[in-house]
């Protein structure tokens, strides 16, 4: 069984043309936060009903739990 670990949505100021770190740090960052998403996509999508079930989420709620902004 795969344990839910919440992922903080990406921060916008980060993104913004003010921030003092250069932009392949920024794009280094994003591209990190995308790969952690990407893996817990992949982990949720292995999970069958009886799991799903169990832990008390549908596949409905999987954007929000990728984003992190799922709330029960």
């Amino acid at each position: 069984m795969t344990t839910y670990s919440p992922i903080a949505p990406f921060p916008s100021a980060e993104l913004s043309t003010g921030s003092p770190r250069p932009l392949r740090a920024r794009f280094a960052a994003w591209r990190r936060e995308r790969q952690r998403r990407g893996q817990l996509a992949r982990e949720l999508s292995c999970l069958d009903q009886r799991d799903l079930v169990d832990l008390g989420i549908s596949r409905a709620d999987f954007p929000d739990i990728i984003r992190g902004t799922y709330r029960r």
